[in-house]
This record gives structure tokens, sequence and C-alpha cells, in this order.
């Protein structure tokens, strides 16, 4: 009957061996990844005959001076203030209803196209022209929007 094995033994390379291996790794890696490379390196060519890898090579090298600029800009009270202003509004558009949302600003852009041929005809409106108008259903129906706003907007400040 064989003895049990008791002691393993790892195979050691010597470093000769590990430089071979590891150059087989790679020739292997670059033969499955040709397309990529190919595209990469056509990549690395356009953004250096353009100027721009140098620009990008100048950034990371001076990274710590940009880094400090870029927090010394991000902890203006200024800057502060329009991020918290830009979460607010994105936290508001987020509660307004899509259906009622799209019938507004169709409205505000139909709005805005009257207005220009209005503004292009120099039309002179007189104190009947505004009692005539309050009788149209659809000035009616924006002056009740814009009541119904004004009331909203009022319970809320």
């Amino acid at each position: 009957m064989a003895k049990p094995i008791r002691i393993v033994r790892k195979l050691e390379l010597t470093p000769e061996e590990r430089q071979q291996q590891a150059m087989q790794e790679l020739t292997q890696s670059l033969t499955d990844n040709q397309e990529a490379l190919q595209q990469s390196l056509k990549l690395v060519r356009e953004l250096h005959e353009s100027g721009a890898l140098e620009l990008v090579t100048a950034l990371l090298q001076s990274r710590e001076q940009v880094a400090k600029i870029a927090v010394d800009q991000l902890v203006k009270p200024s800057v502060t203030q329009t991020i918290n202003n830009a979460m607010a509004v994105a936290g508001a558009v987020g509660q307004l209803n899509p259906d009622v949302t799209k019938k507004v600003v169709g409205g505000v852009v139909n709005g805005m196209e009257r207005a220009a041929e209005v503004l292009e005809s120099n039309e002179k409106v007189g104190l009947f022209d505004l009692v005539k108008a309050l009788r149209d259903p659809a000035v009616n129906k924006a002056l009740a929007l814009g009541l119904g706003f004004l009331r909203g907007f009022g319970e809320k400040i």
C-alpha cells in the first residue's frame, strides 16, 4: 500500500517562468480583446490629435489644485443655495400631475403664440374690449385658472 502524502510542496516559479507566464496571459488577453483595443487606440489617437489628451493629462497632474478649487467653489453660499433650490424644485415637480402639467404647458405655449401675434399687430385695447373679453369662454377659463392658482399660491405662503 502507498504511503499517504503528508507534505504539500508548492510549485514555485522562477522569475523568468513568471515573466513568461505573464507574457502568455497578456498575449491571450490582447488576442481576446483585439477589437476593443483597436477602438481604444483610435480614441487615444483622436484625443491626441485634437489636443484634448494633453488637457486631460495636465488636469490629472494638477488634480489636487483642481479639487481644491472645486471644493472652494462648492462651499460658497450661492452654490449651496442653488443646489438646495434645484432639489426643492425637483421635489415640487415630482408632485405635479403630468396630465395637468401637459395641459397647462400647452396653454402657455398657445398663449405665447397668440401674444406674439397681438404684439405684431399693435392692437389697441379699450375698456369695452376688456368687458367683451370677459364673456369669451377661453378668456374666462384662463382667468378662472389664474384665480385658482393665486388662491392655491396664497394658501401656501
